[in-house]
């Protein structure tokens, strides 16, 4: 009896560890699967992530491409066109929202970190700089409003005696209608400057900046409101 009990218990012993072994190659499958299943999982998640990030330069690209072309679109056909202070003002309207449009972009990647983003954003910054008003503009500019308001410039030369060239802007914008905030943005500065700007000028020049504007050097100048 005791001979068969040792041997029941070694046959017990043996489907134990024969189960234990069972278990442990289940186990050690099942891990494998699941490892299998994770790394298939991160390539399928990093192929993903790379689609979409070459979605998403390739959005960017083609907006950037958009602004740019809409910029040269504009300053083509201001070239064309007969140049006048009418049509001058017009252009400022479409610069003016390109501008606002590439500033909402801007803001959208401005707690951006990635090298991606930063890149993105300083090249929107880039293009921002190129819808400012260069010396250029400015001297075209001038030359057009000096053609339909001469008198207005010579008054304001005469009797605004030391203007300087930033504040001369102002006042020639400011004669057309242009507003404080269309000038921050032309300016490439906030619409506080601009305030402060003006106030300066008052300060300065009293009563004989206000003047300035009461002066109408022909019927075109009643198209134009100031501020």
């Amino acid at each position: 009896m005791k001979l068969i009990l040792l041997r029941e218990q070694a046959e017990w012993n043996k489907k134990a560890q024969e189960t234990k072994l069972q278990k442990s190659n289940l186990i050690g499958i099942a891990l494998l699967v699941i490892c299998t299943l994770l790394l298939l999982l991160t390539v399928l998640l990093r192929i993903s992530k790379v689609r979409t990030l070459r979605l998403q330069h390739a959005v960017f690209e083609s907006k950037i491409a958009t602004i740019s072309l809409a910029k040269y679109k504009s300053e083509d056909r201001y070239a064309q066109v007969q140049q006048t202070i009418k049509s001058y003002r017009k252009f400022i309207e479409e610069r003016n929202a390109a501008i606002d449009h590439l500033k909402e972009e801007v803001s959208k990647l401005e707690s951006a970190t990635t090298s991606i983003h930063v890149a993105q954003r300083e090249k929107l910054q880039d293009l921002l700089s190129e819808h400012l008003m260069s010396e250029d503009n400015w001297s075209r500019f001038k030359r057009v409003f000096f053609a339909e308001y001469r008198e207005f410039y010579d008054h304001v030369i005469q009797h605004l005696v030391g203007i300087t060239e930033s504040q001369l802007r102002i006042v020639l914008l400011q004669k057309i209608g242009v507003s404080n905030h269309e000038m921050a943005n032309l300016l490439g500065v906030g619409q506080e400057s601009i305030r402060k700007a003006k106030h300066r000028l008052r300060k300065k020049y009293g009563l004989a900046y206000d003047d300035c504007f009461q002066i109408h050097t022909n019927l075109a100048a009643e198209q134009y409101s100031t501020q």
